[in-house]
C-alpha cells in the first residue's frame, strides 16, 4: 500500500506477481490481507487500486475483494501521464465490512 500518487493523499494497494507464480491465488490472498489491514489497522475510510484494461486477472482480484469499479483514467499529464487508460477501483471501509459479514 502506499499514496496514490495522482490522488494524494488516498492509499493504493498494489502488487506485482512474478508471471512463473500468476493463477496460483497469490495476488488475491496478499490483496486481501492488505485490504483487511487497511481498514482494521491503519483505519483508512476508503482504498484505491487500478489496473491496465487488458490485466483481467487483477480486475478480477478487485472484484473478488469488493472493489467496484470508480472510472477510467484520462487526461493526465506529466508524472501521471502513464496512467492514463487504467481503471481505477475503490473500497470503502463500510462496503468492506458489509462483504465480511456474508
Amino acid at each position: 500500500m502506499g499514496v496514490l500518487d495522482l490522488s494524494a493523499p488516498d492509499k493504493e494497494l498494489y502488487y506485482l506477481i512474478g508471471r512463473d507464480y500468476w493463477g496460483n491465488g497469490y495476488a488475491t490472498e496478499a490483496a486481501s490481507a492488505l485490504t483487511a489491514y487497511a481498514f482494521n489497522v491503519i483505519g483508512l475510510d476508503k482504498l484505491f487500486a487500478k489496473a491496465n484494461s487488458q490485466n483481467t486477472a487483477s480486475i478480477g482480484v478487485f472484484r473478488k475483494l469488493g472493489f467496484v469499479f470508480e472510472r477510467e483514467l484520462m487526461g493526465l499529464t506529466g508524472d501521471y501521464e502513464e496512467c492514463n487508460g487504467e481503471l481505477l477501483h475503490v473500497l470503502t471501509k463500510e462496503r468492506f465490512r458489509k462483504q465480511a459479514e456474508i
